[in-house]
C-alpha cells in the first residue's frame, strides 16, 4: 500500500432504440454527457484559461425511485464516454437520415474524493 486512489466506476449500457425518435433522443444524450466531460473555456474568452468540467452525481436506483442496495459513488468527474454504433453490424433505420438502431455506450467516472475506511462504514460509499 503506497496511498489512496480515487476510485472509478464504468457503466456499460446496449441501447437499442425502436424508432428514429428514440434514435434521436439517445444522440442528444450522449451528447450532453460527452459536453458535460470536457472543460469550457474560461470567462477571459482566451483558450489557456478553462474551467473545470462539470460534476456528475451517479446514483442508483430501483425502478420505484428508492435506493439500490449498489455500490454508492461520491461526486465524479466524467472521464471517458466511448460508443460503438452498430456493434452486431452497421444497422439504420430504412426511413432515415442515418439514425442507428443500437448503440454501445460505456461512460467511465473518477470519483472527486478519496474514500476511506471510515467513510465506506458511515456513509455507505
Amino acid at each position: 500500500f503506497k496511498s489512496p486512489a480515487l476510485r472509478q466506476l464504468s457503466l456499460t449500457w446496449k441501447l437499442m432504440p425502436t424508432n428514429r425518435q428514440e434514435s434521436n433522443t439517445i444522440y442528444e444524450l450522449i451528447k450532453t454527457i460527452r459536453a458535460n466531460a470536457y472543460p469550457s473555456i474560461g470567462s477571459t474568452g482566451q483558450s489557456a484559461a478553462f474551467t473545470f468540467p462539470n460534476v456528475f452525481q451517479v446514483d442508483f436506483v430501483t425502478r420505484r425511485g428508492n435506493d439500490s442496495q449498489m455500490i454508492k459513488f461520491a461526486k465524479a468527474y466524467c472521464t471517458s464516454v466511448n460508443t460503438n454504433y452498430g456493434a452486431s453490424g452497421p444497422a439504420f433505420f430504412s426511413d432515415s437520415g442515418g439514425e442507428p438502431v443500437e448503440i454501445d455506450l460505456t461512460v467511465t467516472f473518477q470519483e472527486t474524493e478519496i474514500q476511506t475506511r471510515e467513510s465506506i462504514l458511515n456513509g455507505g460509499f
